[in-house]
Protein backbone atom coordinates (compact mmCIF):
# COMPACT_ATOMS: atom_id res chain seq x y z
CA UNK A 1 0.00 0.00 0.00
CA UNK A 2 1.55 3.57 -0.85
CA UNK A 3 0.34 6.13 1.62
CA UNK A 4 1.07 9.09 -1.05
CA UNK A 5 -1.24 7.53 -3.94
CA UNK A 6 -3.72 5.91 -1.48
CA UNK A 7 -3.63 2.50 -3.17
CA UNK A 8 -1.38 -0.25 -4.34
CA UNK A 9 0.67 0.79 -6.97
CA UNK A 10 0.84 -3.38 -8.41
CA UNK A 11 -3.05 -3.08 -8.83
CA UNK A 12 -3.71 0.80 -9.92
CA UNK A 13 -0.64 1.07 -12.22
CA UNK A 14 -0.65 -2.49 -13.66
CA UNK A 15 2.27 -2.96 -12.48
CA UNK A 16 3.40 -7.21 -13.18
CA UNK A 17 6.13 -8.89 -11.65
CA UNK A 18 6.46 -12.91 -13.43
CA UNK A 19 8.02 -15.77 -11.47
CA UNK A 20 11.39 -16.74 -11.45
CA UNK A 21 12.66 -18.96 -14.67
CA UNK A 22 14.01 -22.11 -14.36
CA UNK A 23 16.91 -21.29 -17.01
CA UNK A 24 19.03 -23.99 -18.00
CA UNK A 25 22.34 -24.59 -17.17
CA UNK A 26 24.19 -25.52 -20.44
CA UNK A 27 25.83 -22.27 -20.57
CA UNK A 28 25.01 -18.69 -21.00
CA UNK A 29 24.14 -18.58 -25.12
CA UNK A 30 21.27 -21.51 -24.59
CA UNK A 31 19.84 -19.37 -21.16
CA UNK A 32 20.22 -15.98 -23.36
CA UNK A 33 17.85 -17.85 -25.95
CA UNK A 34 16.08 -19.04 -22.95
CA UNK A 35 15.72 -15.75 -21.98
CA UNK A 36 14.49 -14.17 -24.91
CA UNK A 37 11.64 -17.13 -25.86
CA UNK A 38 10.49 -15.94 -22.89
CA UNK A 39 10.44 -11.62 -23.07
CA UNK A 40 9.01 -12.33 -26.81
CA UNK A 41 6.16 -14.89 -25.30
CA UNK A 42 5.54 -11.18 -22.78
CA UNK A 43 5.89 -9.21 -25.33
CA UNK A 44 3.12 -10.74 -27.44
CA UNK A 45 0.63 -11.02 -24.17
CA UNK A 46 1.07 -7.26 -23.92
CA UNK A 47 -0.57 -6.55 -26.51
CA UNK A 48 -0.30 -2.82 -27.49
CA UNK A 49 1.41 -1.73 -24.10
CA UNK A 50 5.08 -0.86 -23.82
CA UNK A 51 7.12 -2.95 -21.08
CA UNK A 52 9.18 -0.55 -19.23
CA UNK A 53 12.11 -2.80 -17.40
CA UNK A 54 13.97 -1.58 -14.06
CA UNK A 55 16.83 -2.70 -12.53
CA UNK A 56 18.00 -6.70 -12.88
CA UNK A 57 21.06 -8.46 -13.41
CA UNK A 58 22.44 -6.39 -16.77
CA UNK A 59 23.01 -9.84 -18.80
CA UNK A 60 19.19 -10.71 -18.79
CA UNK A 61 18.48 -7.24 -20.04
CA UNK A 62 19.49 -7.72 -23.27
CA UNK A 63 17.41 -10.43 -24.44
CA UNK A 64 14.10 -8.15 -22.77
CA UNK A 65 15.09 -5.37 -24.72
CA UNK A 66 15.79 -6.84 -28.14
CA UNK A 67 12.33 -8.49 -27.66
CA UNK A 68 10.46 -5.28 -27.86
CA UNK A 69 12.70 -3.61 -30.48
CA UNK A 70 11.81 -6.20 -32.59
CA UNK A 71 7.91 -5.97 -32.30
CA UNK A 72 8.41 -2.11 -32.37
CA UNK A 73 10.51 -2.57 -35.97
CA UNK A 74 7.92 -5.33 -37.08
CA UNK A 75 4.86 -2.77 -36.36
CA UNK A 76 6.01 0.51 -37.31
CA UNK A 77 9.09 0.71 -39.03
CA UNK A 78 10.89 2.33 -35.99
CA UNK A 79 14.00 1.94 -33.46
CA UNK A 80 13.59 1.74 -30.00
CA UNK A 81 15.94 4.36 -27.85
CA UNK A 82 16.80 2.88 -24.40
CA UNK A 83 17.81 4.98 -21.75
CA UNK A 84 20.29 3.11 -19.51
CA UNK A 85 21.31 4.54 -16.26
CA UNK A 86 24.28 3.08 -15.46
CA UNK A 87 28.30 4.16 -14.07
CA UNK A 88 29.00 1.57 -16.74
CA UNK A 89 28.34 1.79 -20.67
CA UNK A 90 28.31 -2.14 -20.87
CA UNK A 91 29.25 -2.21 -24.38
CA UNK A 92 32.28 -4.17 -24.07
CA UNK A 93 32.18 -7.12 -27.23
CA UNK A 94 32.73 -9.77 -25.00
CA UNK A 95 33.88 -10.24 -21.01
CA UNK A 96 35.36 -12.94 -19.86
CA UNK A 97 34.84 -14.75 -22.24
CA UNK A 98 31.60 -14.30 -23.31
CA UNK A 99 29.75 -11.79 -25.35
CA UNK A 100 26.62 -12.54 -22.89
CA UNK A 101 28.16 -10.78 -19.56
CA UNK A 102 26.84 -8.03 -17.94
CA UNK A 103 29.69 -5.96 -19.31
CA UNK A 104 28.16 -6.75 -22.96
CA UNK A 105 24.87 -5.97 -22.34
CA UNK A 106 24.76 -2.85 -24.11
CA UNK A 107 26.48 -4.05 -27.40
CA UNK A 108 24.58 -6.86 -28.14
CA UNK A 109 21.10 -4.24 -27.47
CA UNK A 110 23.05 -1.81 -30.05
CA UNK A 111 22.24 -4.63 -32.57
CA UNK A 112 18.70 -3.08 -32.73
CA UNK A 113 18.30 -0.28 -30.30
CA UNK A 114 19.81 3.22 -29.82
CA UNK A 115 21.23 3.37 -26.56
CA UNK A 116 21.54 6.43 -24.54
CA UNK A 117 23.48 5.71 -21.22
CA UNK A 118 23.47 8.12 -18.91
CA UNK A 119 25.75 8.41 -15.34
CA UNK A 120 29.32 6.39 -17.32
CA UNK A 121 32.30 6.95 -15.18
CA UNK A 122 33.85 3.73 -15.67
CA UNK A 123 34.48 2.84 -19.23
CA UNK A 124 36.95 1.02 -21.01
CA UNK A 125 38.86 2.63 -24.11
CA UNK A 126 37.25 -0.68 -26.43
CA UNK A 127 33.70 0.71 -25.10
CA UNK A 128 33.97 4.13 -26.09
CA UNK A 129 35.38 2.97 -29.25
CA UNK A 130 32.64 1.43 -29.30
CA UNK A 131 30.35 4.45 -28.70
CA UNK A 132 31.87 6.95 -31.21
CA UNK A 133 31.81 4.25 -33.87
CA UNK A 134 27.60 3.21 -33.42
CA UNK A 135 25.61 6.20 -34.77
CA UNK A 136 23.22 4.46 -32.18
CA UNK A 137 25.11 4.98 -28.86
CA UNK A 138 25.37 7.96 -26.81
CA UNK A 139 27.22 8.35 -23.38
CA UNK A 140 26.80 11.07 -21.05
CA UNK A 141 29.26 10.84 -18.49
CA UNK A 142 28.38 11.26 -14.72
CA UNK A 143 30.29 14.55 -14.59
CA UNK A 144 28.59 16.49 -17.22
CA UNK A 145 25.29 15.67 -15.19
CA UNK A 146 26.14 18.20 -12.74
CA UNK A 147 27.62 21.03 -15.43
Amino acid sequence: YDQEFGCEPGNHFHIHTLPALELTRAGPAPAMEELYDSYVRVVEAAGDRFIVMLGGEHSVSSPAILAQAERLEAESGDRLSVLQMDAHADLREEFEGTPNSHASAMARVLESADVVSVGVRGVSREEVEVSRSANASTLIWADEMWE
